[in-house]
This record gives structure tokens, sequence and C-alpha cells, in this order.
């Protein structure tokens, strides 16, 4: 999450840090979740691995100082799905000082963001989604279980729907999984480009995409501006139906990953995640990008 899309490392300068992929994932989560779109959707946000002695800062992994915390650790949920929660989100979140942390329990903080979706229903409702900001890559060497596609099949068969916005999701990244695992997850997500033509049933009866790796079924995020259209045109689109079946509110769930590694999953925005229930899930929502130091 320290390098840019590219893979750079950048300078170590303010406006070096701006170009980093935790920076860009962290300006594009506040604007989606800032007023007047808290208002109407119910955001909150995720951050993943939790935050524990060892993880580092965003400048001082780009100096190279690498993150000991232990690995695999389980998400946090720092904001809580809710009506205006921008200020808050925006107050959790901030690049030079956040933490970013070793290793990418994707899967993990799946379930940490379902478990608190579905132990909070939306009364009014409104549908629930997680929204996954990740380059797909690392959690298979660091954190493989449990398997993330496995559990957003679990998710989606329990009624919340996973959107995934991707980040330098390159198949070629080494010892990365990119863009083929993103194709998948969207459509085991229920949210994949042309869904449900471009996905298909599986043996085991689960969707996967038709051409994965070369589909582009999942949103691409390569700045702050895309990674802002990406995350907020599905939940938005869910929103504004929602609001005209008796004012049904959807709660997103932004997941954030803290991951410091270029081949971290921006999921877990893959470190953090924001959670949106009408805003989490079009009546919900997590989307959380990794904390990982990658």
């Amino acid at each position: 999450m320290h390098r840019t899309a590219s893979g750079a490392t950048p300078p170590d300068t303010d406006a070096g840090h701006a170009t980093s992929k935790w920076s860009m994932a962290i300006d594009g989560i506040e604007r989606l979740t800032a007023p007047p779109f808290d208002q109407g959707l119910k955001f909150g946000l995720e951050l993943w691995p939790r935050a524990a002695p060892g993880c580092t800062t965003l400048g001082e992994r780009i100096r190279g100082i690498m993150a000991t915390n232990t690995q695999c650790e389980g998400p946090e949920i720092v904001v809580a799905p809710g009506l205006s929660t921008g200020v808050a989100i925006a107050s959790a979140l901030d690049p030079e000082t956040t933490p970013i942390c070793l290793s990418t329990p994707t899967g993990s903080a799946l379930i940490g963001a379902n478990d608190w979706l579905k132990t909070h229903p939306n009364v009014d409702g409104g549908r629930q989604f997680i929204v996954l900001v990740t380059d797909g890559a690392d959690w298979d060497q660091s954190c493989p279980n449990p398997n993330p596609l496995a559990v957003v099949d679990a998710i989606r068969d329990g009624g919340v729907s996973t959107l995934v916005v991707g980040f330098s999701a390159e198949a070629s990244v080494t010892g990365g999984v990119g863009a083929a695992f993103l194709d998948d997850l969207a459509c085991a997500g229920g949210t994949a480009r042309g869904y449900p033509g471009t996905c298909f049933v599986n043996d085991a009866g689960v969707y996967r995409a038709r051409n994965a790796g070369d589909a582009g079924l999942f949103f691409v995020a390569t700045d702050a501006v895309q990674l802002l259209t990406g995350l907020g045109s599905s939940p938005r689109r869910s929103a504004a139906t929602a609001s005209t079946e008796g004012g049904r509110r959807s709660s997103v769930s932004l997941r954030l990953g803290r991951r410091p590694s270029w081949r971290s999953s921006l999921g877990t925005l893959g470190t953090a995640t924001p959670l949106m229930s009408p805003v989490a899930s079009a009546a919900g929502a997590y989307s959380v990008p990794g904390r990982e130091p990658r």
C-alpha cells in the first residue's frame, strides 16, 4: 500500500506520499463518505489487520522500515455503519499516521465485516454491501485461510453483496493473484460488471468469471478519482432504488487493508474497508482497505 499504482516506491516527500496507493485509497474513501453522501447511506469503516505494536507509518515504510506486528490478526470496526458518519471516518483515517501493518488476512476481514452487518440488520429493510478495496495479492501467501472466495460465496448466500475495487491488480505481480482473482471475487459477490452473463456457475454451484483475468469485471481504481467512482457508483444506484421503495436505506461497510506492500489488497482499501448499510449495504456495505505495508 505504500507503493504507487505502478508498483514504484514514491519519494519520501509530501508530494511523493500523496501518490501512494494508501494515500489515494484514504482520499477516495473520505470523499465518498463525506456529506451529503453520508446522509442517505449508512457508512462504516473497518481496518485490517487491527493496529498492533510493530505496525509502521507510511513514511517509515517508504524509508524501508518493515512492520513487525503479529501476522494475520483480525479486523477492527473503527466506525460502525450509520448515517452522518463521514466526519468520524475522516477523523479515523490519516495517510501519515494511520498504521500500516504486516500480512493480508482478507478472508478474516470479510468475515468480520459480514458478522457486524448480520448482527446489525437494517431495520428499514435496506440492502447491505461490503466494499473490498484491494490489488488482489498476497493473502494467499501471508494468510491463505480462510479463503476469500469461499468467504464471499457464503456471505452472498447470507444476503450481503460484495463490491470489489481493484488497485494495480495485474496478474504479472510477483506472488500476487491479481486480476483473475478479483474477477472471480466480483462474480462470487454478485456485483461483477455484466452480471450474471459475464459469470458462470461452476461444478461446486458457485459463481466464477467466464474469462478471469481478461474480463475486467471488478471496479478499477488507479487514482483517487477512479476510486471514488468505483466505490460510489453501485452503492449509490442501490441507495437511490431503495429510496423509492419505502425510504429504505442501504448499509455500506468499507474495508481498508493496512498492508504496506504493493501486492496488498486494497481491501480491504484492502486495508481499510468502509462499511455501508444504505451506505454500507445499498442499504449496507463495508469497504475496508488493507493496511499491509507492501
